[in-house]
C-alpha cells in the first residue's frame, strides 16, 4: 500500500510554474509568460474535452 502511494505521488511542481526565478532578462521573461499564456490555453482545451468523458483524463493537465 505505501508504495502505490508513493507512486502515485507527483514529485514535481506543474509546468510553467517555477520556485526560483532564474530569468532576469526581458526577452526570456517575455517567453515564459508566452508559454504560461499557451499553457492555459491547452488546459482549457482539455478541461472542455473532458467534460464529455466519462472518465476525465487529467494525467497530462498543463496545469495540475
Amino acid at each position: 500500500m505505501v508504495v502505490t502511494k508513493i507512486l502515485s505521488d507527483r514529485g514535481t511542481n506543474p509546468l510553467g510554474n517555477f520556485e526560483v526565478q532564474y530569468m532576469y532578462d526581458p526577452i526570456g521573461i517575455e517567453a515564459i509568460e508566452r508559454f504560461k499564456k499557451r499553457l492555459g490555453e491547452v488546459a482549457q482545451i482539455i478541461d472542455e474535452r473532458n467534460k464529455s468523458r466519462e472518465f476525465p483524463y487529467p494525467y497530462l493537465h498543463p496545469l495540475e
